[in-house]
């Protein structure tokens, strides 16, 4: 999984790339099912209330990839 986590998220700077990448671009960053796995769990993090500042940016950078694959 750190080799799909890690160009996700824009050398941990995930606002900078929210909504710059293309749909093409998006697919080739994570499978339809890691990209899911990995929003289910800085989800969860979101809701347990840890993760900082990037981990609601990190769910929304992932919901691009899967918005990507649903066309």
């Amino acid at each position: 999984m750190n080799k799909v986590r890690n160009p996700i998220w824009g050398n941990d700077n995930p606002v900078a790339v929210i909504g710059t990448r293309t749909p093409e671009q998006l697919r080739g960053l994570a499978s339809l099912g890691d990209a899911r796995k990995l929003q289910d769990f800085y989800q969860g993090v979101v809701n347990a209330g840890v993760g900082g500042k990037t981990a609601p940016n990190r769910v929304t950078l992932l919901q691009e990839i899967i918005d990507a694959w649903r066309g």
